[in-house]
């Protein structure tokens, strides 16, 4: 194992066991999320422990030529699912920008490397008809090394990509694989069910 393997890890598990505690004192409210995104800052600010020869950028697909999406890598989680932190890298030439969507778990998001501009937004249905829903934007935050977003497990944002190769850490309350309500908000007023990430890599 080498010195910066063993290092991360060392740094990963106080992190995660940091944000544990934050979690287990202060519950789930805007200002322990809020915490907790501070505390993933702090990690990504240590970007020597992501070196790109350890998480390497995807590669354009073979058939098509065209860039991969991102790849996400697991650097932790618990037995029973929980406190999942993931790094998360994103192609150069990735110029993308998705759809509002929540997580339906507490959800903190920091920078390690590039700029990744993060859209929140305020929901303003009621959220009781199925298959419905509208959001409007409330604010921007760019997620970029020093700085990070924090979301309840109701928070709604989406991501503009401006095609440049960026890391960034995620951290959820509950694995991704477990995230099966993710809302989707389409321009038209209607929701869908977002579809987890299938491309994750473990790097424990």
């Amino acid at each position: 194992m080498s010195s910066i393997t063993e290092k991360r890890r060392e740094e990963v598990a106080k992190t995660v066991q940091q944000i544990r505690d934050i979690e287990t004192q202060d519950g789930v409210t805007p200002d322990s999320i809020n915490k907790i995104r501070d505390a993933l800052i702090t990690l990504g600010l240590q970007q020597d422990l992501f070196p790109e020869e350890e998480f390497p950028l995807p590669q354009p697909d073979p058939a098509t030529g065209k860039p991969a999406r991102n790849i996400l890598y697991l650097l932790s989680v618990d037995d029973d699912d929980r406190f999942a932190l993931y790094l998360s890298a994103e192609n150069a030439g990735m110029e993308r920008t998705n759809k509002p969507h929540d997580h339906t778990a507490w959800a903190a998001i920091s920078g390690v490397t590039g700029h990744e501009l993060n859209i929140i937004y305020d929901r303003t249905d009621d959220g009781k008809t199925e298959g419905r829903g509208t959001v409007e934007p409330s604010h921007e935050i760019m997620v970029e090394p020093g700085s990070g977003v924090a979301l309840m497990p109701d928070g709604v944002h989406s991501l503009v990509l401006d095609g440049k190769p960026t890391m960034t850490l995620h951290m959820y309350g509950i694995a991704m694989e477990h995230m099966t309500s993710r809302i989707s908000f389409n321009g038209d007023g209607t929701t869908e069910i977002r579809a987890v990430n299938p491309n994750i890599i473990d790097k424990r």
